[in-house]
């Protein structure tokens, strides 16, 4: 595989993403967001840095969703239906190399933006606290790899689906990779549910596990987490990254463009 041209596609697709107002949008709602959370005090106790721990990374972890979709939903069907994509494919340039390319441009500029904000949320922190809060780039971490695996499913559907399609089955993967074990234990219980309980739980089999990535929690309360967890749960996002573009890898050679 030609690095040089995946890097070139990258660059071609981080140029182009960029340059979408939505984006800035986007980030300056969920800034607002976290200065909200900075300076708002509801019940007059004084700046609780649980509560603000809390609501800047579900803001950081909304906006990462939010702009991987609205990234990744319209990067190739776009191309493909204004027919951009043959002046690429009529160079050397692969259909993988292309396939990466698009990837790679675009988690890059999803991980600048969740990354900026991430040190805005370690900056306002410490104005609290007085301390460097590392854990937050701990969560703003798998964030961006759930981020990743979100990418790389759009990426998977995209040249065979409609935008709303894609949307909808991309969110209801999304759903039930987030279904906790405490509520599959609450549909076995119950024999009417129980069919329900054991198809949620062969999809969470194949599907990626989005809880195995979710740490927020424990940063929220200061819990202490092991850095092997931390070092195994973005492994664990990494290899399904891979497995989930390798698949769609080997489909995009089959469409008939």
């Amino acid at each position: 595989m030609n690095i040089k041209n995946i890097a070139r596609i990258s660059a071609i697709t981080f140029e182009e993403s960029y340059r979408k107002k939505f984006l800035y949008i986007l980030f300056f709602l969920s800034a607002m967001v976290v200065l909200a959370a900075y300076l708002f005090d509801p019940f007059e106790m004084g700046k609780q840095l649980p509560v603000i721990r809390d609501i800047s990374l579900t803001g950081l972890g909304v906006f990462g969703l939010s702009i991987t979709f609205a990234l990744f939903l319209t990067a190739i069907p776009n191309e493909i239906e204004k027919k951009t994509i043959y002046p690429l494919m009529s160079k050397p340039i692969t259909r993988s190399q292309y396939l990466w390319g698009k990837y790679i441009g675009n988690m890059f500029l999803i991980f600048i933006n969740i990354f900026v904000l991430s040190i805005m949320i370690m900056f306002l922190l410490y104005r609290i606290d007085g301390q460097i809060e590392w854990t937050v780039l701990n969560s703003t971490l798998l964030t961006f790899i759930e981020c990743g695996i979100i990418g790389s499913l759009i990426i998977l559907f995209s040249p065979f689906m409609s935008y709303p399609v894609n949307l909808v089955l991309t969110l209801l993967l999304y759903i039930a990779g987030n279904v906790s074990q405490a509520y599959l234990n609450f549909l076995a219980a119950d024999p009417k549910t129980l069919f329900s309980a054991g198809l949620v739980a062969v999809l969470k089999m194949i599907l990626p596990n989005f809880e195995y990535l979710h740490i927020k929690n424990s940063v929220v309360h200061s819990y202490i987490i092991d850095p092997n967890y931390i070092w195994s749960a973005a492994l664990y996002g990494i290899i399904y990254i891979l497995i989930i573009m390798l698949i769609a890898d080997i489909l995009f050679q089959q469409k008939d463009l």
